[in-house]
């Protein structure tokens, strides 16, 4: 079943240059609400592999940055890279189209720290979650592929992530937004080409500024 094993963790400490993850298949792992594979500040390089039947195929911590190259995601619970909630204290770049991230928990970017976020990029949010702002958020669309903030019940970007089959319809309180705060970098902040849906939980906005101004355009 899903939950038989925890997977394979990849903590701090280990080599990110040299792990490498090539021509695999990770099954049946999920314990404990896990992945298959689980990143604790950890990027190693996983390509050409197959996560399969498990909770979720891939969890991570906000201070992760695999490499995935070439990966079949297939029958786990969530389809997705998911992301624990938890503070960015480094300059990640989430630049990987072939795959839906999911904020499981808040995740707040941290003072002195930048976001970046790259055209064709669907992030997904677990209900009454939300992205907030202390350092810098980059959100760098394109006109023909835009980056995509969104419920983890919209299926009409990044497939069926939560593995319902569809069953599942998406509302305008699904989700907190994104939320610049006063310490975040006004020059630097912006969204570009991004399509922002289904937030507005606890009577919030797509996106909510508390002294604040990044460029939205």
């Amino acid at each position: 079943d899903w939950d038989n094993w925890r997977g394979i963790e990849f903590r701090d400490s280990s080599d990110d240059a040299a792990s490498l993850i090539d021509h695999a298949e990770v099954r049946y792992a999920g314990h404990s609400d896990r992945g298959g594979i689980n990143l604790k500040s950890a990027s190693p390089t996983i390509r050409n592999s197959t996560l399969t039947d498990g909770y979720l195929a891939i969890r991570a911590n906000p201070n992760s940055s695999p490499s995935l190259i070439n990966n079949t995601y297939s029958d786990n619970l969530y389809n997705a890279l998911g992301y624990e909630g938890g503070t960015i204290s480094s300059n990640p770049t989430w630049a990987i189209a072939d795959i839906t991230y999911f904020v499981i928990d808040d995740i707040i970017v941290g003072p002195g720290s930048t976001l970046k976020i790259q055209s064709g990029v669907v992030v997904k949010f677990e209900n009454g979650r939300d992205l907030i702002v202390d350092g810098t958020l980059q959100v760098l669309g394109a006109a023909a592929n835009p980056v995509y903030f969104t419920s983890i019940l919209d299926d009409t970007v990044g497939g069926d992530t939560n593995g319902d089959g569809g069953a599942s319809t998406p509302d305008w309180d699904n989700w907190r937004g994104i939320e610049f705060r006063d310490s975040s970098d006004d020059a630097a902040s912006l969204i570009d080409h991004a399509e922002v849906r289904y937030a507005g939980h606890s009577d919030r906005g797509g996106i909510n500024l508390k002294s604040a101004s990044p460029t939205i355009r």
